[in-house]
């Protein structure tokens, strides 16, 4: 049996999460003969870098104490989400992977969300981006997805993007909120 070809990819999305819209950066993997991406878990040894949880999060902050100010994203550093069961070998693959990646975003002074998201896919040797078609997965399995692929540049432009759509939607929901109710005609 031939070993497959398979190379680190990041995955991008939207989710929305108890009212909170999230624009998450997940790294995957992907089969050199598929055309949608896969779990990451094969990467987890041999001093490569960690991928199974590993995600760039951010959200839209929307400002509840002070409603004339526009909504911001709020990014965190890299992080290992979802990670239901570390055992001490994985620990170690988690904070040596964090650790590159917190040199590669010092290295490159990223502060801005979408040199963030270039300094994590170098630091994990991303070779490509994909983002389920509209921007959001529909349910069902990965391979019935409609996938469409970038390379990192501009997969970093379509998370900006992203990140742009996301913000000017919830500055029009907070218009619309702020518009005055009519009352209505009693007949």
């Amino acid at each position: 049996m031939t070993e497959q070809k398979k190379t680190v990819c990041l995955l991008v999305q939207r989710i929305n999460r108890h009212g909170t819209e999230y624009i998450d950066v997940s790294a995957m993997t992907r089969e050199a003969e598929h055309d949608f991406p896969c779990g990451s878990t094969w990467y987890s040894h041999e001093g490569k870098p960690l991928l199974e949880g590993l995600c760039l999060r951010g959200s839209v902050h929307v400002p509840f104490h002070d409603e004339n100010r526009d909504p911001s994203f709020y990014l965190s550093s890299p992080a290992f989400y979802e990670s239901y069961c570390v055992e001490m070998a994985q620990a170690k693959a988690m904070t040596a992977t964090l650790t590159k990646v917190a040199k590669q975003i010092e290295r490159d002074n990223a502060r801005e969300p979408g040199d963030m998201f270039l300094a994590l896919a170098r630091a994990i040797g991303a070779q490509a981006v994909c983002m389920p078609y509209r921007g959001r997965l529909s349910g069902g399995m990965w391979r019935d997805t409609r996938w469409i692929w970038y390379g990192l540049t501009d997969g970093r432009n379509q998370y900006r993007y992203m990140i742009e759509e996301a913000l000017r939607e919830e500055r029009d929901r907070q218009a619309d909120r702020r518009k005055p109710v009519e009352p209505i005609a009693a007949e």
